[in-house]
């Protein structure tokens, strides 16, 4: 419910990601467009191949995404979480043909879309959100995300980005109709 989600939201914050909430889906592309904006992100931005995101209307903000194989160049990475975790503010997103694992560490800035429906309260509901939504059948990776790549292993200087996303932008989507 709305505790869940307040805590979620609070946790991830103080992990380092942004959030930001949406009423529709269809408000995503030009909240994302924003926030792009807002970091000076310039580049390709490539989408998991998940339908629910290649049916968002794109054009309504100038945004051109690409599908396909991720790549060094890709400057913006788009996925959709299976989850989200209440209790420590963690993304958990399963990979498969339409969640490419690289979307997740090799673009800078890492976008992903989390239905306000699908935030769960503990880790445990989430591998039981895994276990339903595969039949049972493990996939060969799922990520748990708490917040950008970062390390203060270099000078006890923290650095951001040092072995993944620089940024991670969370959006919370209330209705995805």
């Amino acid at each position: 419910g709305e505790a869940a989600r307040a805590q979620f939201i609070r946790l991830l914050r103080e992990n380092l990601a942004s959030v930001s909430e949406v009423a529709k889906a269809e408000d995503a592309p030009p909240r994302i467009a924003d926030y792009l904006a807002s970091i000076s992100a310039q580049g390709p931005l490539r989408l998991a191949g998940n339908p629910w995101l290649a049916a968002l209307p794109w054009g309504r903000a100038d945004l051109q995404p690409v599908t396909g194989q991720v790549r060094e160049s890709d400057a913006v990475g788009v996925s959709v979480a299976l989850c989200g975790i209440a209790e420590t503010g963690t993304l958990m997103l399963a990979s498969g043909p339409d969640a490419p694992s690289g979307l997740n560490f090799l673009p800078p800035v890492h976008i992903v879309l989390l239905r306000a429906e699908d935030i769960t309260g503990s880790l445990e509901d989430g591998w039981t959100r895994l276990r339903l939504s595969t039949n049972g059948r493990t996939p060969r990776t799922v990520n748990l995300i708490s917040g950008p790549s970062r390390t203060a292993d270099i000078a006890q200087t923290m650095y951001m980005g040092a072995h993944g996303p620089k940024h991670l932008h969370v959006m919370v989507v209330a209705d995805d109709g």
